[in-house]
């Protein structure tokens, strides 16, 4: 129900029957007296047009951060939700979805393979600086790696400021001493992670991009 004289949150999602998806819908919404009148315009509509999405099991996740402007999908309107991401763009996206300020540029670079210049070179630096992320010993960020599911982990509660403890280890690829197990423990207990059908984590494995949106979602339904 509308109350009046107070702030009222919808969210909604506009999709029609071949599954474009409108980014940028405008809703205005403006009370007239005793009753509400409801004015709906459309301003510059973007249509993201996501053609491999229908049916696949994290079709609602993509669809919720698509809308949010969290991700995107490719110019040939697809979204390749079973493909692998990299380093920079999972940290990217995951930085996005917290809120993080980025700036334009910066004025150093904590790691070798992100000189200034490149696009993701702002978001790994803000990570590096807030301790997210340390990179490798040799000085490198792996920015063009695959980032495989225990990383992607780490790095989205340590963004995500949440405290990880020692927590039983539901999955017996994980091993309880592995700098990863954590992480995974925490995130499984905060319903973040499920794991695969056969019980096993998979840590090693690369984060698709569906998985990425299905953990964002889960997460920032936590926090």
């Amino acid at each position: 129900d509308l109350e009046q004289n107070e702030d009222n949150t919808f969210k909604l999602i506009l999709e029609d029957a071949a599954g474009n998806i409108s980014a940028s819908t405008k809703i205005e919404i403006e009370e007239s007296g005793d009753s509400e009148e409801v004015v709906v315009e459309e301003e510059e509509v973007i249509v993201v047009t996501l053609s491999d999405i229908s049916g696949h099991w994290a079709e609602d996740y993509i669809i919720e951060l698509v809308t949010d402007g969290v991700v995107e999908g490719y110019d040939d309107g697809t979204f390749l939700p079973d493909s692998p991401i990299n380093r920079a763009e999972f940290t990217k996206i995951v930085l996005g979805a917290l809120g993080f300020e980025i700036p334009e540029t910066v004025p150093e670079s904590a790691f070798t393979d992100a000189p200034n210049g490149t696009w993701y070179t702002p978001y790994t630096q803000v990570a590096y600086e807030e301790g997210i992320v340390e990179g490798y010993d040799d000085g490198t960020f792996g920015a063009a790696n695959y980032i495989n599911r225990a990383e992607a982990v780490k790095i989205l509660l340590e963004a995500a400021g949440v405290d990880v403890t020692e927590s039983l280890i539901e999955f017996p690829d994980v091993d309880e001493d592995a700098w990863y197990a954590p992480y995974v423990a925490t995130a499984y207990s905060m319903g973040i992670i499920s794991g695969y059908a056969d019980g096993n984590f998979g840590p090693s494995d690369n984060m698709t991009r569906a998985q990425v949106c299905k953990v964002i979602v889960e997460l920032l339904a936590q926090i």
